[in-house]
């Protein structure tokens, strides 16, 4: 017999046993390859998905291939360990180390060969599905048409064959130095009574109490130096709750005779004490990866359900136009779109320059404009207070949160082609005013020509417009609609036949903001169905890792008098417990968080779409539980 024929009927004999190894190497396969092709996609190249959502979409790839390393190696490493008595066997009748691990090394070819194959076939099939769902939610005028990128292919098999090298790496070194007595004992070593401390578990609800407190009581502003210590206090409390927390209360449990001495609750209640106390470090990630779910998906659930609240704070006018653009009134009475009002800027420059020191230049986009048009714009489009300039003298209008213009100074109007660099007392000013006054406003969306707004007297700016409005005058055009919700299509057609830059708008900034919110949902959800896949993974490796025990410890309760419907109970609450006590300290974290963040960032209530999408875990969980249940029982069970 070849040592390739050994390890193909090794693969097949395994296969339950490597079942959640092929799968999840699959499934990460499958996803990088479809995040893959979705970032070479030709026409993604084309469309305007801005410069973060592409940053967000290449980061995403190796995120996936940092996860398929680290389940896939937790999946592996665990039936390596199962099986270390066939390999001590293996070894006992004269198989060298070197054979052992190249018929390994075969064994993860062969596994890893069809995990890649099935990965980017099932990418294949649900491409055009996936491009189309991506076009939904990034708000694309056109879908995205089915692509089959090679180089996805080819990149997707270079870095999947590394990582199945980098396995097939790590379990010959494991298996190098290990002697043949303890391969041929392999996990049947006895298991010491679970202890616990109270001090430590105390120690762990001290850390989760003061944690929650600094989340809750915490300014806005001190935000960001207390986020360590709290997720520390977070991490440290967690574990030591599941660690030792849990082997207490099973322990009280236990004490509780009239519950434990019914039916087989004490058969149950003792070997899930040794199940949690044994397991207490794969509860515990599992417990941090769906907490990191929930909060993902929870958070961008409710931020996407209030963007139309959000856009008008940094895009109030309805519509504006900087520049002269045509066809704008045609446009709006083409898609039906009602003007309430319409009022126009003379501008005159682009840059507003105000030198606080010798060495010290501040340069500062706006224009200059006249007063009795601005308080037309301010009176008409944003019901703001009109403004009174001295004659001779200047104020500025600025949208942003402060101006670095002091009330006395004085500041100069300039044009772009003033270089940087210029020294002082060199520059070369359309017109040089003193600031009698700053005032904040809202008035105007995010423009170059309108951030710093120098509004002069209508004698001033009279005389600017007649010497430099033919070169560096322009015109700023404001309007406001009876119904803004109603004006996306003219706006989005406008900003498609016209410079982006020209065209600014509140159903404009809607449609940024839900593309972007939505976006990172997607994502948000692709990283909690990853969190999912490797914590599920992790727990149905732990069933299997410890298989041969159970299965020793039924069979001998069995004979005793356990009957196979008791022993199916048993494990069956065991494994709901380890599937469903992780899930339940994880929405507990994540209602904190999400109710938390909700509060401070979004000043309004999360919870309600945390609620939903725990929920929506908690059935992918119950479906993951009854797949693992039902193949776990099945092989316990079997006499072969």
């Amino acid at each position: 017999m070849t040592l390739l024929s050994l390890a193909v009927k090794n693969v097949r004999h395994r296969a339950l046993s490597y079942s959640a190894y092929f799968l999840s190497g699959s499934f990460a396969v499958w996803l990088f390859f479809l995040y893959t092709s979705l970032l070479y996609h030709p026409e993604l190249q084309e469309k305007t998905v801005g410069y973060g959502v592409r940053a967000t979409m290449e980061m995403m790839q190796w995120v996936v291939s940092g996860f398929a390393v680290f389940f896939m190696l937790y999946a592996h490493s665990a039936f390596v360990r199962v099986r270390q008595p066939e390999f001590g066997l293996f070894t006992l009748l004269g198989m060298k180390p070197g054979q052992v691990s190249r018929m390994v090394w075969v064994e993860n070819s062969i596994i890893g060969a069809a995990a890649v194959g099935t990965g980017v076939g099932f990418g294949l099939v649900f491409g055009r599905l996936f491009y189309l769902v991506v076009g939904r939610v990034l708000y694309l005028e056109t879908p995205l048409a089915f692509h089959v990128s090679g180089r996805a292919m080819l990149l997707t098999g270079i870095v999947f064959a590394a990582i199945y090298a980098l396995i097939s790496i790590a379990t010959q070194l494991r298996l190098a130095g290990a002697p043949v007595a303890t391969l041929l004992k392999g996990l049947a070593r006895p298991q010491a009574a679970p202890r616990w401390s109270p001090y430590w578990a105390g120690l762990g609800a001290l850390c989760l109490v003061l944690s929650y407190g600094m989340a809750f009581t915490i300014h806005l502003d001190e935000m960001q130096g207390a986020v360590a210590p709290i997720l520390l206090g977070l991490l440290v409390g967690t574990y030591l709750l599941i660690a030792q927390g849990s082997v207490g209360l099973l322990r009280r449990i236990q004490r509780a005779r009239p519950f434990c001495w019914r039916g087989i609750n004490l058969l149950t209640v003792s070997q899930l004490l040794y199940k949690v106390a044994g397991n207490a470090r794969i509860l515990f990630m599992v417990s941090i990866l769906s907490a990191m779910a929930l909060v993902a998906v929870g958070v961008y659930a409710g931020s996407v359900r209030n963007m139309a609240e959000y856009a008008p704070a940094s895009a109030p006018r309805h519509l504006m136009v900087a520049g002269a653009v045509p066809g704008v009134e045609e446009t709006l009475v083409s898609h039906q779109v009602a003007v309430h009002a319409r009022v126009e800027l003379l501008a005159v420059g682009n840059t507003v320059l105000y030198r606080s020191a010798p060495a010290h230049l501040y340069r500062m986009e706006g224009s200059a404009v006249s007063v009795s048009a601005v308080n037309r714009w301010l009176t008409a489009l944003a019901q703001e207070a009109p403004l009174t300039v001295p004659e001779g003298q200047a104020v500025i209008l600025y949208g942003g949160n402060r101006t670095p213009v002091p009330p006395g100074a004085d500041v100069q109007l300039a044009d772009d082609s003033l270089p940087p660099e210029t020294p002082p007392g060199r520059e070369t000013p359309l017109a040089t005013v003193t600031v009698a006054e700053t005032r904040a406003t809202k008035a105007f969306n995010q423009h170059p020509l309108v951030n710093e707004l120098l509004v002069l007297d209508d004698a001033a700016f009279s005389r600017l417009w007649a010497e430099h409005g033919k070169n560096y005058g322009t015109t700023v055009t404001g309007y406001s609609f009876a119904r803004w919700e109603a004006s996306g299509k003219a706006l989005a057609a406008l900003e498609h036949s016209h410079d982006r830059r020209t065209i600014t708008g509140t159903a404009l900034n809607l449609l940024r903001l839900k593309r972007d919110a939505a976006f990172m949902l997607f994502v948000s959800g692709f990283l909690a169905l990853l969190f999912f896949l490797a914590a599920g993974n992790l727990l149905y490796c732990k069933l299997f890792t410890d298989l041969y025990q159970d299965r020793l410890q039924y069979q001998a309760l069995h004979k005793v008098g356990v009957a196979v419907v008791e022993i199916r109970q048993v494990v069956s609450a065991q494994a709901l417990v380890l599937f469903f006590a992780p899930l339940l300290v994880a929405a507990v974290h994540a209602f904190v968080a999400v109710g938390v963040l909700g509060h401070r960032l979004f000043k309004e209530n999360l919870l309600p779409y945390m609620a939903v999408v725990a929920v929506g875990y908690a059935l992918l969980q119950g479906a993951y539980y009854l797949v693992a249940r039902r193949v776990f029982l099945r092989a316990l069970l079997s006499t072969k």
